[in-house]
C-alpha cells in the first residue's frame, strides 16, 4: 500500500491512500426542447386589453447517447407540470407572462434533476440514468468526495476554462534539475490523462520551465519534491476547478535514485490529474482508488508504461463534465444558474 496526501481548496493538506481499476456504467441524457408561443393571434402583435397571454411547452426526452425517447419523464415548474408520452414527448400549456422558476424532472430510471429555466424558448437538458450499471455509490465518490465527507458531501468541482498545467524543472526544495526522465514521462500522461478526464472538454495546455509559477490563473502547478524521512508516499495534490487564485498543485516526491520506490507509475501522474481536474478518491477498482497497490491498478508501482483511467472512470467524466460548477447532489443546479441550453454532441454535453 502506497499512501498519499491531498489537499481539497481553503484546507490543510492531508492524508489519504491512492490507485486504481475499472467501472462500466451509463449515462443518461434529456434533451427537453422548450419552445415558447403566443396563442389567439399574431405573435408579433401585442395582445388585446384584459386578454391573458397564453404560452405553451413543447420538447421530448431523449437519451443523450442515442436520442432514444425517454418515456414517463415528468417536468414539474412552478407554473405547471406535464409527463412525457410512450414516445418522450411533452406538452404544457399555460396563460400569464412565463417566468424565471425552478424546474425538476424526474423518471422511474433517472437522478432527478433540479434546475431552473428563465423562458420559454429553446432549452435542452440532461439527467443522469440511474439504471444498470450505474452505480450511485461511485458517483457519489468521484464527484461529491463520499468517502471522505460523506455526512457533508462537497459541491461538484469541474474546470469550466483551459486548465494551464506549468511544470517546474527544477526541485521545488533544492533548486536542483529533476531528471529529464521523469518530466518527459509527466508530460506524456499529462497529455494523456487531461483528455480522458474531462470528457474530450479540455486538453493539456503545457509549460515547463525552472522558475516559480509565472501566474496563478487557470493554472494547475506540478511540483518535484524531496519528501522528508516520514513521507512515504508518492504525492499530493489538490482537488478543485478553475477559480481565482492558484487552482491547484500537485506535488511529485522523488527518493534518492537508489530507491524507485517513488517516484512511482504512470497510473500515479493519471491519478494526481484526476484530483486536480475534479475528481475524489473511489472504493471501486480504478485510477483513483483510495487504497493503493499494485494489484488495485493492476501494473506494478514502477511501470512506466502508459495507463489509460478505466471505462467506468471514463464514464463518470463525462458525468461530471456535463455537470454545471457547484452542482450538489445527486444532481440540483447552483443557486441562481437558469438553464439556457444543454446541447449533446461530440464529447461531453455542453452548456451554451
Amino acid at each position: 500500500m502506497r499512501s498519499f496526501r491531498e489537499v481539497p481548496p481553503g484546507s490543510a493538506r492531508f492524508t489519504g491512500m491512492r490507485l486504481a481499476g475499472t467501472h462500466v456504467h451509463l449515462l443518461l441524457a434529456i434533451s427537453v426542447i422548450l419552445a415558447g408561443s403566443a396563442c389567439g393571434g399574431n405573435s408579433a402583435s401585442s395582445p388585446s386589453a384584459g386578454v391573458a397571454q397564453a404560452w405553451t411547452l413543447t420538447g421530448s426526452v431523449v437519451t443523450a447517447v442515442d436520442t432514444t425517447p425517454v418515456p414517463n419523464a415528468t417536468l414539474t415548474l412552478t407554473q405547471g407540470v406535464t409527463t412525457t408520452n410512450d414516445s418522450g414527448v411533452f406538452n404544457l400549456a399555460g396563460s400569464g407572462n412565463f417566468f424565471a422558476q425552478p424546474l425538476t424532472i424526474a423518471s422511474p430510471a433517472t437522478l432527478t434533476r433540479e434546475t431552473y429555466v428563465a423562458n420559454a424558448d429553446r432549452h435542452t437538458i440532461d439527467v443522469i440514468s440511474t439504471a444498470a450499471p450505474f452505480s450511485e455509490m461511485t458517483y457519489k465518490e468521484l464527484a461529491f468526495d463520499a468517502i471522505d465527507v460523506a455526512a457533508n458531501l462537497r459541491p461538484l468541482f469541474r474546470w469550466t476554462v483551459q486548465p494551464r498545467f506549468y511544470i517546474r524543472t527544477v526541485f521545488d526544495d533544492t533548486g536542483e534539475p529533476v531528471p529529464a526522465p521523469y518530466i518527459d514521462m509527466t508530460l506524456t500522461e499529462i497529455q494523456r490523462a487531461t483528455p480522458q478526464w474531462t470528457a474530450g472538454t479540455w486538453s493539456a495546455d503545457i509549460t515547463m520551465g525552472p522558475g516559480p509559477l509565472p501566474d496563478t490563473t487557470n493554472r494547475i502547478a506540478v511540483l518535484y519534491v524531496h519528501p522528508g524521512a516520514a513521507e512515504v508516499h508518492c504525492g499530493d495534490s489538490t482537488v478543485s476547478c478553475a477559480v481565482v487564485g492558484n487552482p491547484s498543485t500537485i506535488w511529485f516526491n522523488v527518493t534518492a535514485s537508489a530507491s524507485p520506490t517513488c517516484w512511482a507509475s504512470t497510473s500515479h501522474v493519471a491519478h494526481e490529474v484526476g484530483h486536480a481536474l475534479g475528481f475524489w478518491h473511489m472504493s471501486g477498482v480504478g485510477v483513483m482508488h483510495s487504497g493503493g497497490g499494485a494489484a488495485e491498478k493492476g501494473v506494478p508501482v514502477t511501470c512506466r508504461q502508459p495507463v489509460d483511467i478505466t471505462a467506468g472512470e471514463q464514464f463518470y467524466a463525462r458525468v461530471l463534465y456535463s455537470r454545471e460548477l457547484w452542482t450538489t447532489y445527486p444532481d440540483k443546479s447552483p443557486s441562481g444558474f437558469l438553464l439556457r441550453d444543454v446541447r449533446s454532441g461530440r464529447g461531453p454535453l455542453a452548456i451554451d
